[in-house]
């Protein structure tokens, strides 16, 4: 019996966190994507993805809603 071999599932983690840029800076090239930064999404985050071991998409994110205003940090509201 042949026929198609299922596709591989690929498994995310999504880590939520205010300090999106910080970690974004010291993910560096390693983000995946053509621009290596974090960015507003149309579902109303701010994030960035990595390619971890054995596959693994990780996220870091926070809701761009909750982002401190310029000059604040996430702990100074």
């Amino acid at each position: 019996m042949g026929g198609a071999r299922p596709k591989p599932v690929r498994r995310l983690v999504y880590l939520s966190t205010p300090h999106v840029d910080q970690l974004a800076q010291a993910a560096g090239d390693a983000i995946l994507g053509p621009v290596k930064a974090a960015r507003h999404t149309e579902w109303g985050m701010y994030e960035f993805a990595l390619n971890g071991p054995d596959d693994l998409l990780v996220r870091i994110g926070w809701p761009s809603r909750l982002l401190p205003a310029p000059g604040m940090d996430a702990f100074s509201r």
